[in-house]
């Protein structure tokens, strides 16, 4: 019983920290909305150094880039 356990805590451990992050997409805005929008894509290298808020500062968001 012990050998059971042990490997079931082995196997959820293994697909705990195999699990990959996925991103929702959401669907563009009707065409005559007042909302606008695009989607983008942005991938992080997976062997970059760098934190996460060096690519998100690299989006441009707001209505600053429309002005």
């Amino acid at each position: 019983m012990k050998i059971i356990r042990a490997f079931a805590s082995i196997a959820l451990a293994l697909a705990a920290f195999s699990q990959s992050a996925f991103a929702v997409v959401y669907p563009l805005p009707p065409a005559n909305s007042r909302l606008i929008g695009e989607n983008i894509e942005i991938t992080v290298p997976e062997d970059s150094k760098l934190p996460l808020e060096a690519f998100c500062g690299a989006v441009p968001d707001g209505p600053q880039q429309y002005a």
